[in-house]
């Protein structure tokens, strides 16, 4: 066949470089940044200021910038919870942090930081005042676990080791200490390869290092890893990487796919399935 006769057929088309996003598939890009926390906190920020402008007979869809920084002087100084009583500071935060995203995300104005909302600034600042004075500024924060009540949940039956829920539990725990997140944020979403079994050159000694993720204190922040190693204790089977291993052993799947154990239904949990 002449070069001069080839159709469009005969070429081979090449791979689009890029992805071309319409406007829904982008805005829903652009929300998968947020976490489902951060969505449930907007929702509920936004939940609360309409019944405030509902019960005030106030549409604010079509108000001017001006007029929004007044109905937010006036919100902040008159929201109240379902019991009628003054919010938290950290709820009373949250809800105004719910509502920056709100507006900065439907308006394209920022609530907290652009100079046109000074008035509703000055009004939130007064009501940070008056938590204060009423003492409902104070943090109550969960005492740290004492060693001696880590000790008897170590011993316990329920984190025995040679059970799968026992199993389970004991490295739930580890990656919750070791790994220093928020409670149990992203187990549910933990996978076999998030976990790097790295070996220290100094020492010797093995240690798990963690995939990075989006954590609620650092959503934004690419510059911030995921903290925190997890070192082995040698000749202690319970160690925390001995423990580890074993949960992510994966020629010890079908013994615990039997045991029917209740309560795993993490992704973890779904793909790594272990015998003792």
């Amino acid at each position: 066949m002449d070069a001069t006769e080839l159709t469009s057929e005969d070429v081979a088309t090449p791979p689009a470089r890029f992805q071309l996003f319409n406007d829904e598939e982008l805005a829903s890009f652009i929300d998968s940044a947020d976490s489902d926390n951060t969505k449930k906190q907007i929702k509920y920020s936004v939940s609360v200021f309409d019944d405030y402008c509902k019960q005030a007979h106030i549409d604010y869809a079509d108000l001017d910038n001006a007029a929004l920084d007044v109905l937010l002087s006036k919100f902040y100084a008159g929201v109240r919870n379902k019991q009628g009583k003054l919010y938290s500071k950290k709820s009373i935060q949250a809800i105004r942090f719910g509502l920056q995203r709100h507006f900065l995300s439907q308006r394209g104005v920022d609530i907290v930081k652009s100079q046109e909302f000074s008035v509703s600034s000055k009004a939130f600042k007064a009501l940070l005042v008056t938590l204060k004075q009423q003492g409902k500024a104070v943090v109550n924060k969960h005492p740290p676990v004492s060693k001696p009540d880590m000790d008897r949940n170590q011993a316990s039956a329920s984190l025995d080791i040679t059970t799968a829920s026992g199993l389970q539990n004991k490295v739930f725990i580890d990656t919750m200490v070791y790994f220093a997140n928020r409670g149990m944020e992203n187990l549910r979403v933990m996978k076999p390869e998030d976990f790097l079994l790295q070996t220290e050159a100094e020492s010797g000694r093995e240690f798990y290092s963690l995939k990075d993720f989006g954590t609620k204190n650092h959503a934004m922040d690419d510059t911030a890893s995921q903290g925190g190693r997890m070192y082995e204790i040698q000749g202690n089977p319970r160690g925390p990487v001995a423990t580890l291993k074993k949960y992510l052993d994966n020629d010890q799947r079908k013994w615990l796919q039997k045991m029917s154990v209740y309560g795993m239904t993490t992704r973890l949990l779904a793909e790594t399935r272990y015998k003792t």
